[in-house]
Formats: structure tokens, sequence, C-alpha cells
């Protein structure tokens, strides 16, 4: 999945689902990241 794909609500099933993230700017990788991490941490 590229930079231009990801879009504001990065859903946590998206993120598992996907290998590769490329072409990903800081803003996105915090997004990716949240997202990643269980609800309540």
């Amino acid at each position: 999945m590229t930079g231009t794909e990801l879009t504001a609500d990065v859903s946590a099933e998206r993120v598992r689902d996907t290998t590769v993230f490329a072409r990903v700017s800081p803003e996105q990788k915090l997004r990716l990241v949240q997202a990643s991490r269980p609800a309540g941490t």
C-alpha cells in the first residue's frame, strides 16, 4: 500500500492485513502506529 492509498481513517484491520507500506509520510506513519495499537494504550 502506498501513502496515496491511505486515508485519514486507517483501520486496525487494514493495517494488520497489509504487509508493506511504501512512500508514507511521517504523519501517515503516526496514524499507522496509532491504528495498530490496541484501544486504550
